[in-house]
């Protein structure tokens, strides 16, 4: 997904303020109305793509099955596509238009529990991104050949802005085929597992040739991660070995950039054993694992990770953390498991996807690097939270949530972990998370409540802190020796009514938890110097203020 790398807001000043209202488009999009009330089993996309016009026809057989009576339903597409013929289950139906939703209309009604297929037929020129991936649509650059390097990334802004579809984050598809035709010379790469190619005749649009590239995605997916990428690319194949299996590593890059593709993507092999490690099996196994050069910087596209980091150590060589891993290799293929697998259900719980892939980073660095390692990035990582807005936004309208979701949501992660007490109590709660019943669409709901069965702590005010409130809990703290005695006299400032997470305290060289409240509370810690005691502002995030100030 989109990604705010915690130095980059220091360097080119990039920020994210607080949502505007919602639009009604907004809600078009987001609202389980009666109109969408079918779940969608199958996505069967034929496209043709003519870079020379930014031009596209396509046509989408949309497989679904009703969940209750419906004289019509709503599908997705930007309003600036045409449109040319809609039918269900091959006959001809009426439909209408209200900026990017369609609403198609049936002569008989569909019973409830019935199945159908819905095809649309469409042409014209998609979005062009502005600004990659931070802003949805096509990327086009031509090479120093003269050649045409394509990608779409689409995030947010949403899949109908360049194929029709149901766009929402809690019906995906169980599998998807993807036929891409481009002129001939050119290869295109979407996600799953690549079934062939073949050579088709002139075009209306273009007297070449055009080659059809076929994939079968195999397991759910997001609609936004479904991808088309267009170049002459070079190609090579690597393997990852895990219980007996292999994993096919493809990648697809620029000729010019082969050597250095093989050098950088070595990163991956490593990479993997530890997610496999922490998270489980990479999840999408049959389909295969893609890294693919794009002309924008990267998204977590299923299986086919857009990869634009110009192989360079951390984010385009700015190495913050001085570890020497490419970082959009490491945060694209964490969305893999972060996203991918665990999908959230509504954009306003878009932390599941960003909070826990920027901690599988942190994870990654542990694995690699060690624990005080892990320590050290995750407080690195504190620079680019802003704590402007709630991690968890408005459900129902489409509204994508502040950044805070990425790093705050990691902070709020590690928290948890902190708050455990026990590593391999965590670590199982997060294994399984990840793995169980997945894919799947998931909630914080969900998570909230493996965390209490798994560790017996219950911390609802924690989690109703952190992802509903703007503002961290502030310790409010007033350090005395007295009476040959250490005090700290010590309240939470909080927006939850008795908010109640205990925090750790160095005492002599030994962590020692305590348990503040919303009252004021003195807390003795015997005869030691005060030079000898400090709040642990490590390994838990919160906010502090000494009375005194």
């Amino acid at each position: 997904m989109k990604f705010f790398l915690f130095f980059l807001v220091i360097l080119i000043g990039l920020s994210t303020s607080v949502a505007a209202q919602p639009t009604r488009q907004d809600s078009l999009r987001g609202a389980h109305s009666p109109l969408r009330s079918y779940d969608v089993s199958y996505y069967k996309l034929i496209v043709q793509l003519n870079p020379d016009r930014n031009f596209i026809v396509g046509v989408n057989d949309m497989y679904f099955t009703t969940k209750e009576t419906m004289p019509a339903l709503q599908i997705d597409l930007f309003e600036n596509l045409i449109i040319n013929k809609i039918e269900i289950n091959g006959k001809k139906v009426a439909f209408a238009r209200d900026g990017n939703a369609t609403y198609v209309m049936f002569d008989e009604e569909l019973r409830a529990n019935e199945k159908h297929v819905l095809t649309t037929y469409y042409e014209g020129s998609p979005t062009k991104a502005l600004n990659a991936p931070w802003d949805g649509g096509f990327t086009y650059k031509k090479l120093a050949d003269s050649t045409h390097w394509v990608g779409v990334s689409c995030e947010g802004i949403g899949a109908s802005l360049w194929w029709p579809c149901k766009d929402m984050y809690d019906d995906e598809p169980d599998s998807m085929l993807i036929g891409a035709s481009v002129p001939r010379g050119y290869t295109a790469v979407c996600n799953g597992k690549f079934i062939g190619k073949s050579l088709l005749g002139k075009d209306k649009l273009n007297p070449d040739a055009y080659m059809s590239f076929v994939w079968k995605v195999s397991y759910p997916i997001n609609n936004y991660n479904v991808t088309l990428n267009i170049a002459k690319y070079a190609h090579f194949t690597d393997y990852y070995h895990s219980g007996g299996d292999s994993l096919a590593l493809d990648y697809y890059v620029l000729p010019n950039n082969l050597d250095k593709a093989k050098e950088q993507f070595k990163q991956v092999q490593p990479m993997l054993t530890c997610y496999e490690k922490y998270f489980g099996k990479y999840p999408f196994w049959r389909d295969g694992y893609k890294l693919v050069e794009t002309p924008y910087l990267g998204m977590e596209h299923q299986s086919c990770i857009a990869y634009g980091n110009n192989y360079k150590k951390g984010y385009l060589g700015m190495d913050m953390s001085g570890l020497g891993f490419d970082y959009i290799i490491i945060h694209e293929s964490g969305h893999e498991y972060w996203g991918n697998n665990v999908s959230m259900s509504d954009i306003a719980e878009m932390w599941i996807h960003e909070g826990f892939c920027t901690y599988a980073e942190s994870v990654y660095v542990e694995c690699m690097f060690g624990k005080e390692q892990a320590r050290k990035y995750l407080k690195l990582q504190r620079l680019n939270i802003k704590n402007e807005a709630a991690i968890i936004s408005t459900y129902e309208v489409n509204q994508e949530p502040p950044q805070d979701m990425y790093y705050k949501g990691a902070q709020l992660l590690n928290n948890l972990r902190t708050l455990t007490k026990n590593d391999s109590i965590w670590w199982k709660l997060i294994h399984d998370y990840a793995t169980v019943n997945s894919p799947r669409i998931a909630t914080t709901k969900e998570f909230i409540d493996m965390y209490k069965k798994y560790t017996g702590n219950n911390y609802d005010s924690v989690f109703e802190q952190y992802l509903h409130h703007a503002a961290l809990p502030k310790l409010m703290y007033d350090w005395r020796y007295e009476n040959n005695e250490a005090l700290l006299l010590c309240f939470w400032k909080a927006d939850v009514e008795d908010f109640n997470m205990p925090i750790l305290v160095q005492v002599d060289g030994k962590q020692q938890w305590i348990q503040p409240t919303s009252t004021p509370t003195t807390i003795a810690f015997g005869n030691v110097p005060l030079d000898k005691i400090s709040l642990n502002k490590t390994d838990l995030y919160f906010g502090y203020k000494s009375i005194k100030e």
